[in-house]
Parts: C-alpha cells; structure tokens; sequence
C-alpha cells in the first residue's frame, strides 16, 4: 500500500483538525483579556474547544482548574480521534506514542507526591483514555499520597524499574525522577520504532525523533554549562543515550568543555552549528523551539502522506496547549498585554 492512499484519509483528517488550533490573531485576543472567565468564554465560541464545554456550564464553572482540565481533556480527545481514523498500521506508532502522556502525567503526580501540588485534573476524566490505550491504574495512582505509593501503584508497568531505581538512590528530588523519565521515553521511543515501523515512516520518525534528541542533548547541556555549573559527571547522566546527527566525540568535547564558550565553539562545527550567532539574542530555549517548530512543519510539508503528519499535528496541540497555560496564567496575574505577547512571539519563552 503506497503511502498516499495509506494516508488520504489521516491526512484530511489532520489537516482538518490543525484548522481548528489557535490562531496567532486569536493568542493576541486572549493576551489582552482581564481575567480566566473571560479566555474561558472565549475558547467556547473557538471551533477547536467549543464541544468541550458542558451544555449546562454556569458562572462557576469557569474558573482556572476547570480550564487546565478542558485543556488536558482536549488532548486525549484529538489523540484518540486520530487513533480512531487511523489504520491498523498508524496505530502501532500511536501506541509506541502514548508514553508522550503516561510520563506527562507520571511527572504531575510526582509533583503533587514531593511538592504537595494539588492536580487540577479528575482522574475520571483521563480514566477512559488510559483504560483504552494504557495499563496505568490511574485511580490507584491518583489516591497515592507519598512518592513511595505513587511507585508501588506503579507496580508492573513498564515504569516502575525506572523510578524504583531513583527512589533508592540516598539522595533524591523531583528533576532527578523527571529526568529519569525523560531518558526513559526517548530511549524507549528510539528503540521501539524499528520493531514497529518500515520503509519512509521508520525513515521519517528516526529523523524526527533523531534531530529532537540531539536538540534537546545541546539544550541540557548548554544550560548546565551556563546556569547549574554542574560536572561533567553530573551532566553525563542527564544526556540521552542517543545521537542521530552528533558524534560521540562531540558530545563528550561539548560535556567536558570548561566554559559556554568552548561549548559553542564545539557546537559552532557540529551539523547544527550553523545561526549560531541567534544566541546572542534569544534564549537556548528560543532557540530549541525554533528548530524543533522547523523541524515538525518542514516534515509535514515534504512527507504529508507519512507519520510525519500525525507527529506535526500532536506536536503542535501539545504547544498550544502549553502556551494557552502560560498565556492564562499572564492574564490571571494581570501581567501588561506586550509582556504576554512577548512570551507568544518567543514561543513559550518570556526571555
């Protein structure tokens, strides 16, 4: 089955769903409203959140919690859409792709284990999509009132090794189970793809996930070396053990280097050493944002028939939805409207 009638369907499906994301003329709007009632009320009338809203939603109904968890409600809602549409094949990449939300929702509850982070999500509301696509026992882990619960509720799924493993470590926080997380994912999703995919959407998805690992490697380190000074040692375990475009030797040069300077010029000659003079400007985070956005709509644009376009699509749900937050969250603390349209320019970055 070649791939444009393998993904006619998907791809009009997608594309008629990315009409729906939020507008930059729309970010704008929101940035200079006066309060969350107020972004709520406006989302209502948008086509991409509208079905979402209870039919029967009074004035207390819109407030910040409900709107995070219309928000997170939306993102299992167009995941399982796409899963519905999609042919038996697309549906092996999309079940490889669910560990995007069970580690998202594994670092939620973490916070609220070490941090006392109150969820601003019911887990009746993720229940269905994790009974479907997961073995998560979601109620379980939402009751946990420690991180050692949490764990053990965790028991027999694919992440407990993992956590168990920080958990036993003498000295422990947050960033290092988030962290452990995060290798966990990607090195999972590297590994996993070759025993699930073929042909041009192996090809497309190793490219993908190859420059965002290697992004996301010059990204850590760059901000150890600049903000944490941290030892190399300390920096190793937090590179993931993959390079698609990197060296070993380059990683190893950059993680050794003893200045941000050295970094960059290690950088400078490496396959993604060109613009690097944009840092002087902007943030690494900016600057990480920019080539990933690059990286999804170039893709989608020269593969549409492929994975490439559910990838772009969930890429840039998970975006928006992450800027509506921060947006949001301008507005709830009456930060100016340049302010909140700085941090939209910038991609999520108020640097």
């Amino acid at each position: 089955m070649n791939g444009t009638f393998a993904y006619s369907g998907i791809n009009t499906k997608i594309h008629g769903m990315k009409s729906k994301l939020i507008t930059m003329r729309e970010y704008k709007e929101i940035a200079c409203m006066s309060s969350v009632p107020e972004v709520m009320r406006y989302l209502q009338g948008t086509n991409g959140y509208k079905n979402l809203f209870p039919e029967s939603a009074d004035d207390d109904f819109y407030h910040r919690e409900n709107l995070e968890q219309l928000l997170t409600l939306s993102m299992y809602e167009n995941y399982s859409s796409i899963y519905t549409f999609a042919t038996i094949s697309q549906r092996k990449f999309l079940d490889m792709y669910f560990v995007h939300y069970e580690t998202r929702l594994i670092k939620q509850l973490l916070r609220k284990t070490m941090n006392k982070r109150p969820l601003t999500v019911d887990y009746t509301t993720l229940q269905p999509y994790f009974d479907r696509f997961s073995d998560i026992p979601v109620q379980k882990c939402f009751q946990a009132e420690t991180t050692e619960d949490l764990i053990s509720s965790l028991s027999g799924t694919r992440y407990y090794k993992t956590l168990e493993a920080v958990n036993a470590m003498p000295e422990k926080n947050l960033f290092d189970y988030e962290i452990s997380l995060d290798l966990y994912l990607f090195k999972t999703l590297w590994k996993e793809k070759n025993k699930y995919l073929k042909g041009e959407d192996l090809q497309i998805v190793t490219d993908m996930y190859g420059y965002k690992i290697d992004l996301l490697n010059l990204q850590w380190i760059y901000r150890c070396k600049k903000y944490y000074r941290m030892t190399p040692a300390e920096i190793y375990n937090m590179v993931i053990p993959v390079r698609h475009k990197l060296k070993a030797v380059q990683i190893h040069a950059m993680v050794e280097s003893d200045s941000v300077k050295n970094f960059l010029d290690v950088l400078s000659d490496t396959f993604y050493g060109g613009n690097l003079s944009e840092l002087d400007n902007i943030s690494i985070e900016k600057y990480y944002n920019r080539k990933i956005y690059k990286l999804y709509t170039s893709a989608f644009r020269k593969h549409p028939y492929s994975l490439a376009c559910i990838m772009t699509y969930l890429y840039l749900q998970e975006q928006e939805i992450q800027l509506l937050t921060q947006i949001t969250e301008g507005v709830r603390y009456s930060y100016p409207p340049e302010d909140i349209i700085k941090l939209i320019n910038n991609g999520g970055d108020y640097h």
